[in-house]
């Protein structure tokens, strides 16, 4: 790959160069004065890296920093899109994603669960990643005319008696929704901003 085909991951003690490929083929190990425990950018594969990446040909990927972060993401197609639409067609009800089917994972456990809300906004998430961004507004609508008055969601939610269930509140469905709301506010590189003006009782702001 070339040099710019790499992007940089650190900890402020030592980085790493991860490829395109998901290969991290440069890192020195605990800081930058140590010796290189992946060398292969500099070298062939015998001189040491670390790959994750889907199994198979990757025909498209696409990589981005989290802003104001090192975190690096990086996208995987086609093979992103096929769990996506695997996770559509085998694990939602209603639109809404299920942990797991219990119909057959023989958990032992008595009777079926709700919908798991964290990972419906997770769903909508991925769905903005791949680029099916009006499926991903449409679910996350939906998601948020689930909560409450006060706009409180539960853990679940239960398709056939249309009401939330499980632990109420949730942090981890409200950790989701968020998450799900800052990749759907992007536009390209941009991202929208918006204010938030919380009045206290008998003022007002302009």
């Amino acid at each position: 790959m070339r040099i710019e085909d790499y992007a940089l991951i650190g900890d402020g003690r030592t980085a790493a160069l991860v490829g395109r490929n998901g290969s991290i083929d440069w890192l020195c190990w605990p800081n930058f004065a140590s010796d290189a425990c992946f060398a292969s950018l500099l070298g062939s594969e015998k001189n040491g890296f670390w790959r994750l990446a889907p199994v198979g040909e990757v025909t498209r990927t696409s990589r981005r920093y989290e802003p104001h972060t090192l975190i690096l993401e990086t996208t995987y197609d086609p093979r992103i899109q096929g769990t996506v639409t695997a996770i559509q067609q085998h694990l939602t009800e209603d639109g809404l994603v299920m942990r797991y089917d219990t119909s057959k994972a023989g958990d032992g456990l008595p009777g079926s669960e709700g919908k798991f809300l964290a990972c419906s906004f997770w769903l909508v998430t991925n769905l903005k990643l791949v680029g099916r961004d009006d499926e991903a507004k449409a679910l996350f609508e939906k998601l948020l005319s689930l909560a409450t008055d006060t706009g409180l969601l539960s853990e679940e939610y239960n398709t056939h008696r249309n009401r939330l269930v499980g632990n109420f509140p949730q942090a981890f469905s409200h950790i989701a929704l968020i998450g799900a709301a800052y990749h759907l506010a992007e536009t390209g590189n941009e991202r929208h901003s918006a204010s938030l003006v919380i009045s206290e009782p008998g003022s007002s702001n302009e």
